[in-house]
């Protein structure tokens, strides 16, 4: 038997057999029956393809709302840290700790790349 989205040739050689055999009387409904068949298999095919989508979907929302968080994590704690290291380091204590906020954010793009995240 045949998954529900697909239309054996068999069913169709079926169906132009029927109509011959039936002759021009019951071509439409022959016709009708056919087009029914494959209009449920076109929207198995559509709901399978946004099933998929949405999916799809998802995972990149999710993969998105940790990006978020770490660029706001950074923010909100590079501000603080960076009047901290401003006062006490001076200019070398802002560039350490920038350069440290820009590592992670860095190591964390790497690692969305290798997962196939962009």
């Amino acid at each position: 038997m045949s998954s529900p989205a697909e239309v054996p040739r068999d069913e169709v050689a079926a169906a132009l057999a029927a109509r011959r055999e039936l002759g021009p009387d019951f071509e439409p409904e022959v016709i009708d029956s056919l087009v029914d068949r494959i209009d449920r298999v076109i929207d198995a095919r559509v709901q399978a393809r946004l099933a998929e989508s949405f999916e799809d979907s998802k995972k990149k929302t999710a993969d998105d709302d940790g990006a978020i968080w770490l660029a706001l994590g950074s923010l909100g704690l590079g501000i603080p840290i960076t009047a901290i290291s401003g006062g006490t380091g001076g200019v070398w204590g802002i560039i350490a700790v920038w350069s440290g906020i820009a590592v992670v954010n860095l190591a964390y793009a790497i690692g969305r790349v290798g997962r196939g995240r962009r």
